[in-house]
């Protein structure tokens, strides 16, 4: 069976079946072995992504969040759980004190860069790049989907719909059907 990745945040941390990951999954013939955490960054899906999987899909999220391996901190969770937990209080304290803009773009380009060039250069999955927030590099492996999720982001959504990484149901199916669409025309 092959098998399918998707490395992100909370843009792909739900499986159930009418997430687009189920249904690209099963269009594909394909099992899920990995699959997003939310509130994380690049660099866990730096860390997750498996070299021998025959597909990927990153989600690519916003430069400012710390990477820790067993917390969620971005400026939402540290300042939302600052009173409550000392590792999103010392989060909360970076963001607040320390945190540069422009720094953590430069950051996150430069990972993306080395990413890029040394990691994904070498691997034989079919990858498809999709962008949560405006990203400042262009890949030279995988294709790159611009501007879907920024399209059909649905948080606020209030009319009693099932939010599934982010967007209505009707949405996940668009984006399965636009990812196995770019999957199967893979040159």
């Amino acid at each position: 069976m092959k098998t399918i990745q998707f490395c992100g945040g909370s843009w792909c941390a739900n499986t159930s079946p009418n997430s687009y990951l189920s249904i690209l999954a099963e269009s594909l013939d394909a099992k899920i072995i990995v699959k997003g955490e939310p509130g994380f960054g690049h660099e866990r899906s730096i860390k997750t992504f498996d070299t021998s999987a025959d597909y990927t899909v990153f989600t690519w999220s916003e430069p400012h969040i710390l990477y820790h391996p067993n917390f969620s901190l971005n400026m939402a969770s540290c300042n939302k759980k600052k009173n409550v937990c000392k590792v999103h209080r010392a989060g909360y304290l970076f963001f607040e004190f320390l945190h540069d803009w422009d720094y953590f773009v430069e950051r996150q380009v430069r990972d993306l860069y080395w990413f890029d060039n040394v990691i994904l250069s070498k691997s034989e999955s079919k990858i498809i790049h999709l962008f949560s927030y405006e990203i400042d590099y262009q890949f030279k492996n995988g294709l790159s989907v611009d501007g879907f999720f920024l399209n059909d982001y649905s948080m606020g959504l209030s009319n009693g719909n099932d939010i599934l990484n982010h967007m209505s149901i009707e949405s996940n199916k668009r984006l399965a059907d636009l990812l196995y669409e770019n999957f199967n025309n893979w040159r």
